[in-house]
């Protein structure tokens, strides 16, 4: 990597919409654009956004030092079930984990509890003959005459991809790394995934489940990369592409292709990164990062600049709040719940004549109604638009032209007609319930930490994101919504925040107490060497890697673990001390209290490896806007609360100066994303540019804020 780069270019996939900025790190000024993703190719919407923006801010490919991306699909190719024909070879008498997961419904009682279909069908599971022990001793040795032959059958139909996985390979991979060396000899160009090599973690089902996703996912990602990396270098591009990892870390597209499952939630980490940056750079120690796109919207947990983050992420839930009704994933990913409520979300009348939003999309083809492309139901955007909150005359700063009969027709005809209710009313409906949906997930994900929603901010992104924040953070009884700078694309910026980094992971079980050191520095010895290895054929100069060792942790006896950073300081002295001290003040942080005395166990250790980050913290100025600062001017706007539509002021953003403070109702629009901000509510421009709004509370008793400070902001206008 380039330590004096200049253009860095971040892309971010959405389902609707793709965002791409352009950052010029020597004047710190980013340049935005959006365009539609393309639904057949989603690296159309890549190389053409790329292109309208260097042509806009008129600059050369080749003065671009790398581009990173954030994409939706391998999430995409899991949940549509439109991957690869996979293959999974297994410990003979072991082919049905896959059905059999945990033997654990979700729903105690619930006898009828639905699962998602495995992605490896029973036909495709071959059963290998070989047998190794918890302990690492072979008990029955990998038969390779027999192997072979199952492969020499096999070749009569290749398979587009392979997995194995077999019994306790995290303790002695050696079967496993035997069977691909001959699985690659008979299939030289079919992708091979092994499980001692995607996740040597302890629990048959979630390895193998996290195995058989990256074989499925691995064809359709290679070639998706493959050909994008070439569109790219065909334009100019002289530097790197990098892929968003769920960790909130980036890879090299050697990388990505080989562990291509941990791009999952690639497109949302890149905005919780950017939240945690804008924690960092601020007093504000507790957020709430809040993503609402076209599609989906996404909530995870920020304190003191760090995300929540997860080994245990679970994916195509059969219910969306229901914890083990999905896919377990073993993969390094920020912690967050994601819903289908976005602004392309599909409202319907179900069978029982209820109003419903979601989880079904519009997407960007045909998309909402009022974008005129060939959508007839009717959508969250839509709502939007019937109620005032968005200028028709201004989407995307007015590159698209929105119909407001068209959503109006839409509501009534599918919503208005069938509840007997006029449009508006069934529009303020589809809005009360989508934000609705987004509060309780909030709720919910704050509620299963323990957290007190009071100490909170909601951090508003996402093209829709600050549309509805400030009623989903007034109906959780949020004190404050933060809207940063550049919001609508703040994942696309968020992209360029981020490490070149890769976690690694290694089981290790045994009580802390018995282990042996030396064979605890030569375990963390190993996942270094890999980690160092994969940074630097990244282009990381040695000197700039970064090297953390972590343990998860727990009370002997007990399920969860806790995942603990050791400073390198205290991991030749006093090393148990250290870590009893550390997991303590962790375990009293989520649990209240310690169990003192009890005794520690260590599951698996841990080593993220890290590289330069390149981006300059904290958001910058944008590119000057062509089109005029301030527009003086109200609209009717409908609220929730109010009886009927209020005039609102229509304010740029362009024009808000830093230190002024307003009172609501008001829109807030640029180009990316508009602000709705209620009659209760008001709301200033801090000095970083942040739209900060207090929710529903008056100057003076205004006492939640995370400093003494922030306690005593008056208001005038």
């Amino acid at each position: 990597m380039n330590s004096v780069s200049r253009f860095l270019v971040g892309v971010d996939i959405g389902g609707t919409f793709t965002d791409i900025v352009l950052l010029d790190r020597h004047a710190r000024r980013y340049t935005v654009h959006k365009l539609l993703t393309s639904t057949a190719d989603a690296s159309e919407s890549v190389v053409t956004g790329v292109q309208e923006i260097l042509a806009e801010a008129n600059i050369d490919i080749g003065a671009v030092d790398y581009v990173v991306h954030g994409t939706t699909l391998t999430a995409n190719t899991i949940i549509q079930r439109e991957g690869a024909e996979t293959v999974l070879f297994v410990t003979e008498g072991f082919q049905d984990t896959l059905e059999l997961r945990n033997e654990q419904r979700y729903d105690t009682y619930d006898l009828f509890s639905k699962f998602p279909a495995p992605l490896v069908g029973v036909e495709n599971r071959i059963p290998v003959r070989e047998r190794m022990m918890s302990d690492g001793q072979v008990l029955v040795p990998l038969d390779d005459t027999q192997f072979r032959g199952q492969l020499s059958w096999l070749a009569e139909q290749p398979p587009e991809a392979i997995a194995i996985c077999f019994l306790h390979s995290y303790v002695n991979p050696t079967h496993e790394e035997r069977a691909a060396e001959l699985v690659r000899e008979v299939f030289p160009t079919v992708p091979v995934s092994v499980s001692s090599e995607i996740v040597p973690h302890a629990g048959e089902y979630g390895r193998m489940s996290t195995t058989v996703a990256n074989a499925y996912v691995q064809p359709v990602l290679g070639h998706y990369l493959q050909n994008l990396n070439q569109q790219l270098q065909h334009l100019g591009l002289q530097g790197n592409l990098y892929l968003m990892l769920s960790d909130g870390g980036m890879a090299p597209v050697a990388t990505a292709r080989q562990f291509p499952v941990r791009l999952f939630e690639s497109g949302p980490a890149a905005g919780i990164t950017a939240t945690a940056r804008l924690s960092n750079d601020t007093d504000l120690r507790h957020l709430i990062a809040f993503d609402m796109g076209g599609t989906t919207a996404k909530i995870c947990i920020v304190d003191d600049g760090e995300p929540f983050t997860t080994w245990d992420l679970e994916v195509d839930r059969a219910e969306r709040f229901s914890s083990g009704s999905g896919l377990p994933l073993k993969i390094p990913s920020f912690e967050m719940i994601e819903i289908g409520a976005g602004g392309g979300s599909l409202a319907h009348i179900n069978e029982l004549g209820l109003l419903k939003v979601g989880p079904s999309s519009a997407g960007s083809t045909p998309g909402p109604c009022c974008y005129g492309r060939g959508g007839d139901q009717p959508t969250v955007t839509d709502a939007l638009l019937v109620l005032g909150y968005l200028d028709p005359g201004y989407f995307l700063g007015g590159r698209l032209a929105l119909n407001q009969a068209a959503a109006e027709e839409a509501i009534g005809r599918q919503v208005g007609s069938v509840l007997g209710i006029s449009v508006e009313e069934a529009a303020l409906g589809i809005y009360r319930i989508a934000c609705g949906q987004m509060a309780e997930a909030t709720r919910v994900q704050l509620a299963e930490h323990g957290k007190d929603p009071r100490r909170y901010s909601l951090v508003a992104f996402g093209g829709a994101g600050p549309v509805h924040a400030c009623e989903v953070a007034r109906q959780l009884k949020l004190p404050r919504v933060i809207v940063p700078p550049a919001a609508g694309i703040m994942s696309a910026y968020g992209l360029l925040m981020a490490p070149l980094a890769f976690s690694l992971v290694q089981s290790y079980p045994s009580v802390l107490s018995e282990v042996d050191r030396s064979s605890l520095d030569e375990q963390f010895a190993l996942l270094e060497d890999r980690a160092r290895a994969m940074l630097l054929d990244a282009g990381v100069p040695a000197e700039s890697i970064q090297l953390q060792r972590r343990f998860d942790l727990k009370y002997t006896g007990q399920k969860h673990t806790i995942e603990v950073e050791l400073d390198a300081t205290y991991f030749n002295a006093d090393f148990d001390a250290a870590l009893l001290e550390e997991f303590e003040r962790l375990y009293v942080s989520q649990h209240g209290r310690a169990n003192r005395g009890l005794e520690l166990y260590l599951e698996s250790i841990k080593v993220r490896g890290l590289g330069q980050v390149e981006a300059s913290a904290g958001l910058m100025r944008g590119a000057d806007a062509s089109l005029p600062d301030a527009i003086d001017a109200t609209r009717p706007v409908r609220f929730l609360g109010t009886p009927a539509p209020v005039p609102a002021q229509i304010l740029r953003r362009s024009s808000l100066n830093t230190g002024i403070r307003y009172t609501g109702p008001a829109i807030i629009e640029e180009p990316e994303t508009t602000t709705v901000i209620g009659p209760l509510d008001q709301f200033e421009v801090d000095d970083r540019g942040n739209l900060v709004v207090f929710i529903g509370t008056s100057s003076t008793n205004h006492t939640f804020g995370d400093t003494a400070q922030e306690a005593q902001v008056g208001f005038t206008r």
